[in-house]
């Protein structure tokens, strides 16, 4: 069945498969695009399938060649200063402890942050 067949890139639909799609979507104003944007495609392949040919090697070989030969180096970015400083590992301790300990109640025993507790 053709239909499988485009469904697995085993077969490129045909501009008449595309317009048929089209117009059972009821999208008829969409079939030129869809048209040409399969045979960009295609054409697309076709080129690729050129390059590699031969195998990757070259492909990969002349790849690289054209990096080292339009390679800028990395631009030099300054540091940045953070706005806020990032907490050290005593200060959230401080800044939730009140809260530990107000939600344990007084007479209720838990763990404390630092370990310093006696669980």
């Amino acid at each position: 069945m053709k239909i499988t067949r485009i469904q697995k890139g085993e077969a490129p639909p045909s501009d008449t498969d595309i317009r048929t799609w089209c117009t059972a979507c009821g999208a008829d104003d969409q079939a030129d695009e869809l048209i040409a944007t399969a045979r960009a495609v295609d054409s697309m392949y076709l080129e690729w399938r050129r390059l590699h040919r031969s195998g990757m090697r070259k492909v990969q070989q002349n790849r690289n060649a054209l990096h080292e030969r339009t390679r800028a180096p990395a631009p030099r970015i300054p540091p940045v200063r953070v706005p806020d400083s990032i907490p050290t590992s005593a200060e959230p301790r401080a800044a939730y402890r009140p809260r530990v300990q107000s939600a344990r109640g007084p007479d209720r025993g838990g763990p404390t942050f630092g370990g310093t507790g006696s669980h």
